[in-house]
């Protein structure tokens, strides 16, 4: 957390995408039967390499969409916390009242490696019926976009 006066906040620069792909690859090659089940899904959709398109990909594969979610939950390409200004009058976060002004955020990685979170968070299991890894609670991605939702609301981007 740090005073709202321009020198506390950094942004570096992070390519997404492939710090996302490089995570992928990383735990695909770890786990091969992972692997061998991804290649599978994507030989049974399409017939010729010239169907893959971003069209015809949507929905088809989701037990590739599960090995993406689960390898950025295990290494977010998201090198920030997302930072946001408390509002006019402040905030209690966490039980402790944060002056107006402030800049708060979260760290991606220690939100997702959390045992608070997750079920064995630092293992690797993609599960093609869920979009995110075994939340310890049931509404754990709910509460995430109400989260979302209250900071985009309460707080100054």
């Amino acid at each position: 957390m740090t005073n709202n006066d321009g020198s506390g906040v950094g942004h570096s620069r992070v390519e997404g995408t492939a710090t996302a792909l490089s995570g992928a690859t990383f735990l695909l090659l770890r786990h091969p039967d992972v692997h061998r089940q991804v290649v599978k899904e994507v030989r049974d959709a399409f017939v010729a390499e010239t169907d893959m398109t971003a069209a015809n990909m949507a929905g088809k594969l989701p037990f590739l969409d599960a090995v993406l979610n689960e390898s950025m939950r295990l290494y977010p390409p998201v090198a920030i916390t997302l930072p946001r200004r408390v509002p006019e009058g402040g905030e209690i976060l966490d039980g402790r009242f944060v002056p107006a002004g402030y800049t708060v955020g979260v760290n991606h990685l220690a939100c997702y490696r959390s045992e608070l979170n997750f079920e064995d968070p630092d293992a690797f299991r993609p599960n093609a019926g869920s979009s995110t890894a075994r939340p310890r609670r049931a509404n754990l991605r709910k509460r995430y976009r109400t989260m979302s939702a209250i900071h985009r609301r309460r707080f100054r981007f």
